[in-house]
């Protein structure tokens, strides 16, 4: 018995949002699962995928969300800017990626992708 139990891996549940506006709804969104979750992360961008410039409060909401706990880490995704909808798509993706490759560093188990805009009950 002793044996199996430590063979038996605890659950650990991550998030990672991928953030670049609505900044304005993240903290609700994280709010709405913190109770719920192990580890979040936030992946954010500098510029959109077509090159405008993010609201500068990103960054100073990404470090209070850090000092207060509410997320493990914050990476910044930095990619070539393009007018191309399929080189978007790609990074896009990628920029998915990088938060999920950051769960599985964490030893989350399972994970969700968020955007801010999402809620969830925590019942």
């Amino acid at each position: 018995m002793h044996m199996m139990r430590n063979r038996m891996k605890k659950n650990k549940l991550g998030v990672t949002y991928s953030v670049f506006c609505g900044e304005e709804l993240l903290r609700s969104s994280i709010m709405s699962v913190r109770n719920q979750v192990d580890y979040i992360n936030v992946v954010w961008q500098e510029y959109s995928w077509t090159g405008e410039r993010m609201d500068e409060n990103l960054l100073i909401l990404l470090k209070e969300l850090i000092n207060e706990g509410l997320i493990q880490k914050i990476i910044k995704f930095e990619f070539e800017v393009s007018q191309s909808a399929k080189k978007n798509s790609y990074y896009q993706c990628k920029k998915k990626n990088l938060g999920i490759k950051d769960l599985k560093l964490a030893g989350c188990t399972h994970g969700m992708l968020m955007d801010v805009d999402e809620f969830y009950r925590e019942e």
